[in-house]
């Protein structure tokens, strides 16, 4: 007969993920974090992600410019996205507001192995809580599992070194 590999349930929980999730939120509540938007032009999607402010610079800005096809163009978003990665405003550089899917999480966790902990324990909080909120519930594949445990083991880790 052969063994079944270990899966993440017969190591931690769902309750687990949320409660060291929330564990980590007062320090993760300072990271501030802004609405994603981004601009249609009369092309389509620009396929940059913008925060409020600076996305409504810009689309003025390419009002101006083209003025015979003002009106094509608009700010559009302002919901929480799912994304594959952590995403940035493209003027100011503001965290934007994503769910960050499985695959972002993979590159993260890859990232975090090979270069540790930064030196902004807050940026890690929140990186790490959004991490946690997009693993906590699993498709039950093995790669997914795998992931989740490691996050957990990770979030663990830095939750040690913060207190």
């Amino acid at each position: 007969m052969e063994e079944e590999e270990p899966q993440m349930t017969d190591f931690i929980n769902h309750r687990s993920f949320i409660d060291l999730e929330r564990a980590l939120q007062p320090l993760a509540a300072n990271v501030e974090v802004r609405a994603l938007h981004w601009i249609h032009t009369p092309e389509g999607d620009q396929g940059n992600e913008w925060c409020f402010d600076c996305g409504r610079y810009k689309v003025r800005n390419l009002r101006r410019r083209d003025r015979k096809n003002r009106e094509d163009y608009g700010l559009d978003g302002g919901w929480r996205t799912e994304e594959e990665g952590f995403k940035f405003c493209e003027g100011c550089g503001a965290h934007l507001d994503a769910h960050v899917l499985p695959y972002g999480v993979y590159s993260e966790l890859d990232y975090y192995r090979e270069y540790g902990f930064s030196t902004d324990a807050t940026l890690d909080a929140y990186y790490i809580s959004e991490m946690l909120n997009s693993l906590c519930c699993t498709d039950g594949s093995q790669e997914q599992e795998q992931a989740a445990l490691e996050l957990w083991l990770m979030a663990q880790e830095f939750r040690r070194k913060v207190n």
